[in-house]
């Protein structure tokens, strides 16, 4: 098949928020012998369309709000294809959208089930080409990569306390680091610990799991994820530490960073885990769906 996939920026190649979740779709659907082009926002449509001719578009909820938006529905009429919604924000507004064919979410929850559209999971997962184990020297007890937000997610807040964290991401005081999408096995196989931790939006009746749990594994780190309801359904406790309580996650890393050779078997069985949240496998699935 073919699809128009869009992303939100083409050019950057800088990991932030934890998430390039675009990229990896699309990525994965080429490896499985589909034709994609991605575009955002500010991409000529009438252009590619004409060009390719696309069985599919997907476009992220937001964009819905944006001027690309009704140029998708209305060549829809000229080239029928179908529109693919993913669905990451429950406002009422959304409820009202038009010209769809399938909504995709990568959350769940009472919340989604309770939702007035039909949405279909599809999770977030790992980029086999991307995410795996690689040899790299210790430099840091931890090692978190995303963004700092201070009303929703504040990661230093809870580990500030720990010495030799490294921070990669926007909005870190000082002089922080960005991760380019590509450089993500090399730093968490630099760490002892990689803390996970998300948004308090997260965590109700909308739950979701972000890209970092399922790239860390893939990647061979040591991951302590803070606890999102309904997560021992996709992971048993013997593949991912969790902690309900924040001051037990903050002991749990402090445990592990100074007992590093206790880490091994959660590694060895969280990366076999995994395997199973591959881009490949997901946007296999989602092939199926459509």
């Amino acid at each position: 098949m073919k699809f128009i996939w869009y992303t939100t920026e083409l050019n950057n190649r800088n990991h932030w928020g934890g998430t390039f979740v675009g990229y990896h779709q699309s990525s994965a659907l080429k490896k499985l012998g589909h034709a994609v082009q991605l575009l955002d926002p500010a991409s000529d449509f009438s252009f590619y369309v004409n060009e390719i001719k696309p069985d599919w578009v997907y476009v992220p909820v937001e964009f819905t709000q944006y001027p690309c938006f009704q140029n998708i529905l209305y060549y829809k009429k000229i080239y029928k294809y179908g529109i693919v919604i993913g669905v990451g924000i429950f406002d009422k507004w959304v409820e009202k959208i038009t010209g769809w064919d399938l909504l995709i979410t990568q959350w769940y929850g009472k919340g989604v089930d309770n939702f007035p559209l039909q949405l279909h999971y599809v999770p977030h997962g790992f980029n086999p080409d991307l995410h795996f184990p690689t040899k790299q020297k210790i430099l840091y007890n931890a090692v978190f990569i995303g963004r700092n937000q201070a009303k929703n997610r504040n990661p230093q807040k809870y580990i500030y306390k720990i010495k030799n964290v490294k921070y990669f991401g926007y909005g870190w005081p000082g002089n922080f680091e960005i991760a380019e999408i590509d450089e993500l096995s090399k730093l968490y196989n630099q760490a002892i610990v990689c803390p996970n931790f998300h948004g308090i939006n997260q965590k109700g009746d909308f739950c979701m799991l972000n890209e970092r749990t399922y790239q860390i594994l893939a990647c061979g780190g040591f991951q302590v994820c803070d606890y999102i309801p309904g997560m021992e359904n996709y992971f048993e406790e013997n593949t991912l530490l969790w902690e309900e309580s924040t001051k037990e996650w903050v002991k749990k890393i402090k445990y592990y960073i100074n007992h590093p050779m206790e880490r091994q078997d959660y590694i060895q069985n969280g990366l076999k885990h995994v395997q199973k949240y591959s881009y490949h496998k997901i946007m296999n699935n989602f092939i199926n769906l459509l």
